[in-house]
């Protein structure tokens, strides 16, 4: 009875403590559970706030570009060309005209380097990879640009290149952005002697240096170099200092190679930039190709290949493929190496790269899905069709020039200019006018006073701005293509906006290829986000009844 006594109690303490752990991992549970709801939320906010802040700051971009266009271009008229207005400038005025010019530009580009920042901090800034010639792709192009700066100062300009480098996987544009930062740093702040580009070759990574001979930058500021909004260098004026981002941005571009940035400099005798990229398959780190995320490691990111011939089209939709490295292609020559080297998830394409593209894979065996659609040629604009150019604001006279130069022909030409703001209209006028080419200007102050005047007289060019109260831009060009009489007018779009982000559109039908068949489980995931995107249309269409010769897959 003792016994069974001692084993009952030893029970019962067992019991109790059985039940104290099962209490602690419900209350443990219960923790993990309340700690993951508020990282769901706080994940949710922090997207939420980074959205926010890039679309806070596109519409702030949108919004200064109109006033800016107004300021720099009439500033820039006055201050290159008075001879325009008949009536001498007063020489009292010509240094504040000058001083307003110089500052718009800053300006200008302050808004533009707060934008790409913006995009890189909110994770919406793609690269569009592609191989690459380091010293033929990057240095030389920004060395044509950067040599007439450093000469009309008085600067040399010296390139030692290492020759005969491996291509790299990146994109040329940002690097040429990151080197040209650096480079115009460079010649900013050197007043003597000159800047030295040098490329080598350094175990696994190729390296680029910008040696200057310039005032140097002290100890201190060193640590603050590559900060936003810091200025490492003493100078007389706000716009001699810049905005203060070019270092941070080129620092961000590099890191999204997957490289890294770093700088030398002794007071007095000049300072040296250094950045390295890697090798393809050498990468011990890797960004991503939108994300700033610097110790992700590359097996953790997906890739996706775009074989399209436009550029652009790849970099557009890497803003909305989250999560994958995309790298665009201009034909189907480089699918097998990129294949066996990245590895990539898919391969989009267009159906008339399809079988080009499918040929290439079967021969090595890869087994690699193919998603093909008609995807848009953005270099054609044909999101607005009939535009033969788009000009983002802030517009300058080179910019005009360079348009009617395009479509120069004999003899009088009738330009007609449509914008709801009577300065752009004037402005626009003043550079029109300053081109020595016989132009007679008419002049709208929105769409519908536009199409009544072209009732009347068909202009040879349309100057047209997109956002309008009453009839817009879109619905102007949309009356006119549908009028014989002014079918073929060439338009000019002038916008402060830029109309990829939202004016581009995919054609269906929308068509997956693969060697396998796929799971249920998985093709219904596939369904499921289509039907998620997708949505039905049953209200008649604006523009008429669709007739059985014209209708449309969705």
């Amino acid at each position: 009875w003792q016994r069974a006594t001692d084993a009952l109690s030893e029970t019962r303490d067992r019991r109790a403590e059985v039940y104290r752990a099962l209490r602690a991992l419900e209350e443990a549970t219960y923790r993990i559970e309340r700690m993951n709801r508020e990282l769901i939320v706080a994940r949710r906010e922090a997207e939420e706030a980074r959205a926010l802040k890039a679309r806070f700051a596109a519409t702030v971009s949108h919004e200064l570009r109109g006033p800016l266009n107004l300021i720099l271009g009439f500033s820039q008229m006055i201050a290159l060309s008075p001879e325009r207005y008949g009536v001498p400038l007063p020489a009292v005025y010509k240094a504040d005209v000058d001083t307003i010019y110089r500052n718009s530009q800053h300006l200008v580009a302050l808004v533009d380097d707060v934008l790409d920042l913006s995009r890189i901090e909110a994770e919406r800034l793609p690269l569009v990879k592609d191989r690459v010639d380091l010293e033929e792709d990057v240095v030389k192009k920004v060395a044509t640009i950067i040599e007439p700066l450093a000469h009309r100062k008085g600067l040399f300009l010296e390139l030692e290149l290492a020759g005969k480098l491996p291509w790299i996987l990146a994109d040329p544009v940002r690097l040429r952005q990151a080197l040209m930062n650096l480079a115009t740093n460079a010649v900013r702040f050197t007043e003597k002697g000159g800047i030295t580009v040098r490329t080598e070759l350094q175990q696994q990574s190729l390296v680029v240096s910008i040696r200057d001979t310039g005032q140097g930058i002290a100890p201190e500021e060193m640590r603050k170099l590559f900060q936003e909004f810091s200025q490492a260098y003493a100078t007389e004026t706000r716009e001699a200092a810049g905005s203060g981002l070019g270092l941070s941005i080129s620092k961000h571009l590099i890191e999204l190679h997957g490289g890294r940035i770093w700088a030398d400099s002794t007071p007095g005798a000049g300072t040296l930039f250094t950045f390295s990229l890697p090798l393809p398959g050498s990468e011990e780190v890797a960004a991503g190709y939108a994300r700033t995320e610097p110790m992700r490691h590359q097996y953790a990111t997906e890739s996706c290949l775009i074989v399209h011939d436009d550029p652009g089209i790849a970099r557009l939709l890497a803003r909305y493929i989250e999560d994958y490295r995309v790298v665009g292609l201009p034909d189907e020559e480089q699918i097998v190496p990129l294949t066996e080297d990245l590895h990539p998830r898919a391969i989009i394409t267009t159906p008339e790269m399809e079988e080009p593209v499918w040929r290439r894979l079967s021969s090595t065996g890869f087994d690699v899905p193919t998603i093909t659609c008609a995807l848009p040629r953005l270099a054609d604009w044909s999101a607005i069709k009939g535009a033969v150019s788009y000009l983002i604001k802030p517009i300058t006279s080179e910019m005009v020039m360079a348009v009617m130069r395009r479509l120069e022909k004999s003899g009088e030409m009738t330009i007609l200019l449509v914008d709801d703001e009577p300065d752009a209209v004037r402005l626009l006028e003043r550079m029109l006018t300053a081109i020595p080419r016989p132009y007679r200007i008419l002049k709208a102050y929105g769409g519908l006073e536009a199409l009544e005047i072209m009732k009347e007289v068909v202009p040879d060019v349309v100057f047209v701005d997109l956002l309008m109260p009453g009839l817009d831009g879109r619905e102007t060009i949309a009356h006119m293509r549908g009028d014989e009489r002014t079918r073929d007018v060439a338009v000019v779009i002038v916008s402060a906006r830029d109309w990829i982000e939202g004016d581009a559109t995919l054609e269906t039908p929308i068509s997956v290829r693969s060697q396998k068949p796929v799971r249920i489980a998985r093709a219904a995931r596939c369904l499921k986000a289509l039907l998620d995107s997708l949505g039905p249309s049953y209200l008649p269409s604006l523009t008429g009844p669709v007739g059985p010769g014209a209708e449309r897959r969705q």
